[in-house]
């Protein structure tokens, strides 16, 4: 097929050089943040490293918001987060955090109380949502670290 019958170049492209693509278009979104394509654990995701001061950001299917604390600071901020854990307090997404020194994951709730229509929504209005989630779960978590 040619560009005149429609076929679209992005579909020739493999999954790294997507992922390359993905972490350019999110560093340029997220301003001051450096995303690179890697992979972490079993994924490949895109991350940016010290996101924050001691917080690491891996996004793929799923963000993982990766805290380098202590140990001890961990469980403290866990055990107090625990006595209100609500999976869907930052909506359009849910989240869960199973453990003081494991990630704490963010997903899309696809069966959200706020709509959010994430299939016909622009790069720029997921990017702005994701934007707003990681920084607003950062700051609740930091705080419970008491940094």
């Amino acid at each position: 097929m040619t560009k005149k019958q429609g076929l679209s170049p992005t579909i020739l492209k493999t999954g790294e050089e997507r992922n390359e693509e993905f972490a350019k278009r999110l560093s340029k979104f997220f301003l001051n943040k450096k995303f690179r394509p890697g992979k972490y654990e079993k994924d490949a995701v895109v991350s940016c490293v010290n996101y924050l001061e001691k917080l690491d950001i891996h996004v793929s299917y799923r963000v993982q918001l990766v805290f380098k604390h202590s140990e001890n600071q961990l469980r403290s901020a866990f055990l107090k987060h625990s006595e209100s854990y609500d999976e869907f307090k930052y909506p359009p997404f849910k989240y869960y955090w199973n453990g003081p020194i494991q990630c704490l994951y963010v997903y899309k709730d696809l069966n959200n109380q706020v709509k959010f229509d994430w299939e016909n929504s622009s790069f720029e209005s997921k990017a702005h949502q994701l934007k707003s989630v990681i920084e607003i779960i950062s700051r609740d978590i930091l705080n419970l670290i008491g940094r």
